[in-house]
């Protein structure tokens, strides 16, 4: 179905978009933006045709309006009873639901919207009583001030609060359900009824995803489906249809039922030998990561441990009373189950198709499998139970197309996939400036020393206001180690939490961040905060990473060259999120700062260069002094 002008609806969406209809209030700024129109029509049309579509907007276009438009407008005309909007990050999803989805109630007054994320994220009143938080009186105080502001025991109302969150939070795998006797209360059982009952639900693509893998039991389907931030996808899936098993949990709770003798009457020297097994295995990882955060399980290594077997003679140990602990017997049999079922898929298991590893997180040992084709999941789990999605980002295409995102989201190729630009000023906004004379970060020690040396007097030049992007956390701990000169105030990753983090970075005066992983996207710093963005080193993962290695190995098996067909696209995919950390509104200024040679001294560099929007590019520092006066009118 072709739209025609005739469509009263195109006539409503042109309306809002040229004219700033509905959209003025909430949109104090409110100019006409082509490619906002162009997004909003073009989603428009796959609502009408059920078709899926990839648009990437650029930074700056309102995609976030020109796709709820549509919505708004499909849901009027009952053309679909739902819609799920799914983000990677809590950011977009907070905004998406307390700001941007305003403007769907003045199209549909009435329209019942919520907001999912994950259940851990929920208090446990079950785990509240059980912690007896009456007998800890500074957490008696905190606890009760949480219960009296919450409205949906939503954790983050704790968050800076000397708390362990982890106490309290709801766990699928201790629930209850029905029999618990906090079910007519439950925050999580009330906020499930809600999703389900709801006509848009925003949520995350963790949540999302596990969903799928259970038929979607707290999710509409057969709606319309918008997946933004959609390059995150792909990792999302490779962490949510993958297994994961975390030895602390399973130790704590073979520790408990020794201690508590509830569900276990006999064969308690099984019980002890269980738990004195995977604290052996427990010591014996630690040995094995030595000091890396993850390294791969490969061959028949740790087999010598049979804790699936005992795991499963112990669950048909477990005796279930009648009465007050019936349902938790039941809990604690299943749990037992789920441990041995995921010990052997991890250790025992041989597939060309999965990668195993063990992990560090938190101090936290974590066994971790994942599938090495993620799309071939999404087109099994995900993408038949919606007729329509839009698949949309501020960065997708890697180069002049969209295949590299088709082919490792699973999507069919003939796919529509269009690219819309940002209507930011960047040709007079920015300058880019590229250290032809840097050493190799392939010389680490080297290079250590060099941005020790030479990022303080880029920073000089701004009085701070830089964020310094590493790509590990070693190079940053190296490079701190030898910095010297810098006079404005210098914060770093891992002195305090990330959120903590970005608040003092956009309100303290001329500070400079210096951070890596997780803050190369989803942060917004707009002004004069920020007017200096340095990347340090092309954002390639590391060879020995175990996922990126195996994936690497899997497409050279099967002929192809995984650098130009796996490594390169996803560093030019961060990449560009990197950038686009810079210039977050239409009169916001800055330097981008590129100190890894490589990137116009490798054959491979000019597709980094070619992905950005632009811009004068200088291998001067004097031309980025000349640019700082001018913007500053000094």
């Amino acid at each position: 179905m072709k739209l025609t002008s005739k469509d009263k609806n195109i006539e409503l969406i042109e309306k809002i978009f040229k004219e700033g209809y509905l959209i003025r209030d909430e949109i104090s700024d409110f100019e006409p933006r082509f490619s906002q129109l162009q997004m909003a029509l073009s989603f428009y049309e796959k609502i009408l045709q059920k078709e899926n579509i990839i648009i990437e907007a650029g930074t700056g276009v309102g995609k976030s309006f020109a796709y709820l438009i549509p919505i708004g407008i499909a849901l009027k005309e009952n053309l679909y009873e739902s819609a799920v909007i799914s983000t990677h990050t809590k950011t977009l999803q907070k905004q998406l639901f307390d700001k941007d989805v305003k403007i769907i109630e003045k199209i549909v007054p009435g329209i019942r919207i919520e907001i999912a994320q994950g259940l851990e994220n929920y208090l446990c009143l079950l785990k509240l009583k059980e912690e007896d938080i009456f007998s800890k009186e500074w957490m008696m105080n905190i606890i009760f001030d949480f219960l009296e502001k919450t409205k949906d025991g939503d954790l983050e109302g704790l968050e800076g609060k000397e708390v362990p969150r982890k106490v309290f939070s709801y766990k699928k795998e201790d629930c209850l359900k029905k029999e618990c006797p906090y079910y007519m209360d439950c925050y999580v059982f009330k906020k499930i009824e809600k999703w389900k009952n709801c006509e848009i639900l925003i949520t995350n693509h963790s949540f999302l995803l596990s969903n799928s893998l259970v038929s979607f039991p707290y999710i509409k389907k057969d709606g319309i489906l918008v997946i933004d931030e959609a390059q995150r996808i792909i990792e999302d899936a490779v962490n949510t249809y993958g297994t994961e098993l975390k030895i602390d949990y399973l130790e704590n709770t073979l520790f408990k039922e020794i201690v508590n003798k509830k569900f276990i009457k006999t064969k308690r020297d099984l019980l002890q030998k269980t738990y004195e097994e995977v604290k052996r295995f427990k010591e014996k990882l630690r040995e094995f990561l030595n000091d890396n955060e993850k390294r791969k399980i490969e061959g028949d290594i740790f087999t010598e441990f049979k804790i699936n077997e005992k795991l499963k003679k112990l669950s048909e140990e477990v005796k279930i009373p009648k009465g007050e602990l019936e349902a938790k017997g039941k809990v604690f049999k299943e749990k037992l189950l789920d441990f041995s079922r995921k010990f052997e898929k991890i250790i025992f298991s041989q597939s060309e198709k999965y990668v195993k590893w063990v992990q560090r997180e938190d101090d936290e040992i974590i066994l971790k499998e994942a599938p090495l084709n993620p799309g071939d999941y999404l087109k099994e789990y995900l993408y038949p139970y919606f007729p329509v999605i839009l698949y949309t980002s501020a960065t997708i295409k890697t180069g002049k197309d969209f295949n590299f995102f088709i082919k490792e989201a699973g999507l069919n190729e003939n796919i529509k996939g269009i690219s819309l630009p940002s209507h930011f000023p960047y040709k007079k906004n920015v300058i880019i400036y590229i250290d032809k004379d840097a050493p190799s970060p392939k010389e680490e020690e080297k290079f250590a020393i060099y941005l020790s040396k030479k990022l303080p007097e880029l920073i000089e030049i701004f009085s701070g206001r830089a964020l310094v992007l590493f790509t590990s956390y070693k190079m940053l701990k190296d490079v701190k180690r030898n910095l010297k000169g810098i006079k404005t105030p210098l914060l770093f990753q891992g002195e305090d939490s990330r959120k903590n983090l970005l608040e003092r970075f956009k309100k303290e005066k001329n500070t400079s961040l210096f951070a890596t992983g997780t803050f190369w996207e989803g942060i917004d710093v707009p002004g004069e905060a920020l007017e200096l963005l340095i990347i340090t080193r092309l954002p390639f993962d590391v060879p020995d990473e175990p996922y990126h290695e195996a994936k690497m190995n899997l497409l050279e098996k099967e002929g192809k060259n995984s650098f130009l067909n796996y490594s390169l696209p996803l560093a030019i995919l961060r990449f560009k999120q990197g950038f686009g950390r810079l210039i977050r509104k239409k009169t916001d200024v800055g330097c981008f700062a590129i100190l890894d040679s490589r990137i116009i001294k490798s054959s491979y560099g000019k597709y980094f260069l070619s992905s950005l929007p632009p811009a004068p590019i200088t291998y001067d520092i004097i031309s980025v002094k000349r640019f700082y006066e001018n913007i500053k009118n000094i």
